[in-house]
C-alpha cells in the first residue's frame, strides 16, 4: 500500500484530533518506521519520591515525574511519536494483572507507586537498611487502580475508526473505550485546561493497516530548554460551564469549590420524544378494547429473534421469512423495485417480533399488524430515562422537592452523569465529609442504553468516575447495593452475589395488562461476595455469558434455586419478595405511562425486569429494580433443561389472550 493511500485511511483521524497539516505525512512516516522520537528532544526528571512528600497519605507511596524539553521547540517543527505500549480493556486488566506480575511490576513503575509493604526493618548505627515484604498482590492491584486515572487515556474504535460491522453486538463493543498507557514520556506529561500553560497536545491513533493503537504529540506555542511540557486536557475544553470544567480536572486539580448546589437535570420529555422520530396514530378514545386473534386462526410471525425462530413452534403461529434478495419467497412477499428485502412493515406478517426499535406505528395501524413494542417504552428501557421517570413519582406513595430527589425504596438513587457530573461530585464531597452517614461513595456506572453489561464497572474511586465520563457512552452512576441477599453456593463453598430476571408480557399500558412469567431467570456471580476487589467481575457481577475470560455461568431452575434459598433461610418469606416485587414493576409501568408511554392497540411487549434483594437499615428485604430491558436474550433460560416452551406460552398470551396462572401472574 503506497503512502497516499495509508494517508487517505486516516484522514478523518487527522482532522478530528486537529494535527496540523504540515505533519501530517510525517506522522504516518514515523509510525511506519517505528520512529519513537520523544528522547532527542525531551528529559525526564523526578520531581518528588515518597520519601519527599509527607503532606498527604494517599500521596505517600507516589513518585512523581516531570518531562521537560532538552532543546528549544517550536510550533509545526515536527511531531513525536509515543508508544501506547499497553492497551486494555477495562473490564479484564485486573485479571490480567494477577495472571502477569512481570506486567503489574512495570505499570507500577510506571505510574510511580510502591509495591512494598510493611514487613521486618533492619537499621544499622552508620547507615539504614530496610527490609519490607511486598503488598499481597490484590492490594497492588487496587492500589493501581487508585491512581491509574490521572495517568492512562482512551478512545473507541468506533469514533477513531469508524467500524462499521451490522451487528447490535458488535456496535455496541465497539463504543466502549479501550484504555492504555504511554510510555514514560507520554504518561508523565502534564495537564490543563489553562491556555497559558499548554504547550503541546497529544492524540491518540489507530493505525489502520496493522491496528495498532500509538499517541502523536505536536508543539502548540515556543518551549524553552528546561522548560516543562503541559498538555491540553481538550475533553474538558469541550465544555462551556467552567465549574464542569473544574469537575473534569479533578483527578490532576483536586476538588472544586462549589459556591452552590448544582443543579439536578430535569429531562425535555417533548424533545425527547421528537427525537425519536416515532409516527404516532390518532386513537379515538372509544377505541380502547384490545384485539385478540381467534384461536382458528392461523397467526403468521415475522421475527428477527433467532431464539424465536428456533422454538416458537405453536400450532396457532406460522414463521415467515421475507424475500431474499433474488425475490424468492415462499410466503407471497411482493418484492422491491430494487429486489431488496423489504422494510419490517412492508412484510406480510400479522405480527412483527422485532430487535431493532420501530416508528412507524401510524402505518402499523393503517395495515392491522402487531408489533413487539409501545410507543414511547425509551422512558422505561434508557436507563437515564427510567430514573428521570421513577424521580418524578409523587402523590400519596411518594413526594419529593425537585431539587432534593429520593427515590422509591425499590430504586438506587442515580445520578445522569452527562448532565449531573458537578451535583455528583458535590454530593460525594458531602458523604466523604460525613463519613458516619448511611451512605458510602460506592457506585455501578451504567451506560444509557446498552445491554450485556457492556460499559458497566462497579468503583469507589472518583477519579476513575471523571474519566470514564470522556468516553462516548453517556453514563449514569448509581448507587451500589452493598447489603445484597446472597446465594450460597455448594460446588464453591461460599455465598455469592445474584440477581433474578423477571420476563414481562404486556397486552397493554392504559389500562395495565401486565402479566410476569411465574419462572425467574438467576443469575449469580463465582467469586464469594464480599467489599473488596471492584475490580473483579466475577465478585461484583452475575452476567457471566458474554464476559470473555470469565468462567462459566451458572445456571439453574428456578424452583430449585428457589427451594435452596428456603433451605439456606427458613424465615425467608419468598412469596413476599415476590409480590413486592410485582409492586414495584406495576409502579413502574404506571410512571412510564404517565411520562410518555403510549398506548396502542396493536403494540404487544416483552420486557425482561432485572432486580436484586436487598437488606434494609432495618434487616428488612427489599426487592430493588435494576433496569428494564426491551427485546431480552434469554438464549439460556429457554433451553431444553429449562423452559423451552417460553415464546409458545407468552405469544399464546400476547396475541390470543390465552393465558394461565400456573404460568403467568398478573400483577
Amino acid at each position: 500500500m503506497d503512502l497516499q493511500a495509508i494517508f487517505n485511511l486516516h484522514a478523518d483521524q487527522f482532522m478530528k484530533m486537529g494535527l496540523p497539516a504540515s505533519l501530517q505525512v510525517k506522522a504516518l512516516e514515523k509510525i511506519i518506521d517505528s520512529c519513537y522520537d520523544c528522547s532527542s528532544s525531551l528529559t525526564i526528571g523526578l520531581i518528588r519520591s515518597s520519601s519527599d512528600d509527607e503532606e498527604e497519605e494517599s500521596n505517600k507511596e507516589l513518585i512523581q515525574y516531570e518531562i521537560s524539553a532538552s532543546q528549544d521547540l517550536e510550533p509545526e517543527q515536527d511531531v513525536y511519536l509515543i508508544d501506547n505500549w499497553f492497551t486494555f480493556p477495562l473490564r479484564r486488566f485486573g485479571k490480567m494483572l494477577i495472571k502477569d506480575l512481570l506486567l503489574l511490576d512495570r505499570v507500577e513503575q510506571l505510574i510511580g507507586i510502591s509495591p512494598l509493604g510493611g514487613g521486618e526493618e533492619v537499621s544499622e548505627k552508620n547507615g539504614h537498611c530496610e527490609k519490607h515484604e511486598m503488598k499481597p498482590v490484590d492490594e497492588r492491584i487496587e492500589q493501581v487502580y487508585d491512581h491509574m486515572w490521572k495517568f492512562v487515556g482512551s478512545y473507541s474504535m468506533q469514533t477513531n475508526t469508524n467500524t462499521v460491522d451490522t451487528s447490535v453486538e458488535t456496535k455496541e463493543e465497539a463504543m466502549e473505550p479501550v484504555w492504555y498507557f504511554m510510555d514514560h514520556y507520554g504518561t508523565h506529561i502534564g495537564r490543563s485546561i489553562d491556555s497559558d500553560e499548554t504547550n503541546v497536545r497529544i492524540a491518540p491513533l489507530i493505525f489502520i493497516p496493522t491496528m495498532a493503537s500509538y499517541s502523536l504529540m505536536w508543539i502548540t506555542k515556543p518551549i524553552g530548554e528546561g522548560e516543562a511540557l503541559i498538555q491540553q486536557h481538550t475533553y474538558a475544553l469541550k465544555s462551556e460551564s467552567s465549574l464542569l470544567r473544574s469537575v473534569q480536572m479533578l483527578p490532576w486539580t483536586g476538588m472544586p469549590e462549589f459556591e452552590e448546589e448544582p443543579p439536578l437535570h430535569e429531562p425535555n420529555w417533548s424533545e425527547v420524544a421528537f427525537h425519536r422520530s416515532e409516527n404516532l396514530p390518532i386513537i379515538d378514545k372509544q377505541e380502547l378494547p384490545l384485539h385478540f386473534y381467534p384461536e382458528d386462526k392461523v397467526i403468521t410471525v415475522y421475527t428477527e429473534n433467532q431464539h424465536v425462530k428456533s422454538t416458537l413452534n405453536s400450532k396457532h403461529f406460522r414463521l415467515i421469512e421475507p424475500l431474499s434478495e433474488t425475490g424468492d419467497s415462499s410466503n407471497g412477499d411482493s418484492a422491491t423495485s430494487t429486489g431488496e428485502k423489504p422494510s419490517a412493515i412492508d412484510i406480510k406478517a400479522d405480527v412483527l417480533f422485532l430487535l431493532e426499535h420501530f416508528k412507524d406505528f401510524n402505518r402499523l395501524r393503517e395495515m392491522n399488524k402487531f408489533v413487539n413494542q409501545f410507543p414511547g417504552e425509551h422512558v422505561m428501557v434508557c436507563k437515564d430515562l427510567l430514573a428521570a421517570t421513577l424521580r418524578k413519582i409523587s402523590g400519596d406513595y411518594f413526594e419529593q422537592p425537585d431539587d432534593k430527589p429520593v427515590y422509591p425504596p425499590w430504586f438506587q438513587k442515580t445520578y445522569n452523569l452527562y448532565y449531573e457530573l458537578p451535583r455528583f461530585v458535590h454530593d460525594w464531597e458531602k458523604r466523604v465529609e460525613n463519613p458516619d452517614g448511611p451512605d458510602m461513595n460506592l457506585w455501578i456506572l451504567k451506560p444509557w442504553n446498552m445491554s450485556r453489561g457492556i460499559g458497566t464497572y462497579v468503583t469507589n474511586n472518583l477519579d476513575q468516575i471523571i474519566r470514564m465520563c470522556e468516553s462516548d457512552l453517556p453514563l449514569i452512576a448509581q448507587k451500589y447495593i452493598e447489603r445484597p441477599l446472597l446465594f450460597f453456593r455448594e460446588d464453591l463453598d461460599c455465598f455469592v452475589k445474584f440477581d433474578m430476571r423477571i420476563l414481562l408480557a404486556v397486552q397493554s399500558v392504559k389500562p395495565l395488562l401486565a402479566f410476569a412469567y411465574n419462572q425467574l431467570w438467576i443469575r449469580m456471580g463465582n467469586i464469594e461476595y464480599q467489599l473488596k476487589n471492584f475490580f473483579e467481575y466475577e465478585r461484583h457481577f452475575s452476567v457471566m455469558s458474554y464476559v470473555l475470560g470469565v468462567s462459566f455461568a451458572h445456571s439453574m431452575k428456578y424452583e430449585v434455586f428457589r427451594k435452596k434459598m428456603e433451605t439456606f433461610y427458613p424465615n425467608l418469606n419468598w412469596d413476599q419478595v415476590i409480590t413486592d416485587s410485582h409492586l414495584a414493576i406495576r409502579q413502574i409501568l404506571e410512571a412510564s405511562v404517565n411520562q410518555g408511554l403510549y398506548q396502542l392497540p396493536n403494540s404487544r411487549a416483552l420486557y425482561a425486569i432485572d432486580l436484586m434483594v436487598k437488606y434494609t437499615d432495618d434487616n428488612e428485604l427489599q426487592p430493588v429494580i435494576l433496569e428494564s430491558n426491551f427485546a431480552p436474550d434469554i438464549g439460556t433460560f429457554i433451553k431444553p433443561q429449562y423452559y423451552p416452551n417460553f415464546y409458545n406460552e407468552v405469544f399464546e398470551l400476547l396475541f390470543l389472550n390465552k393465558w394461565s396462572e400456573d404460568k403467568f401472574t398478573q400483577i
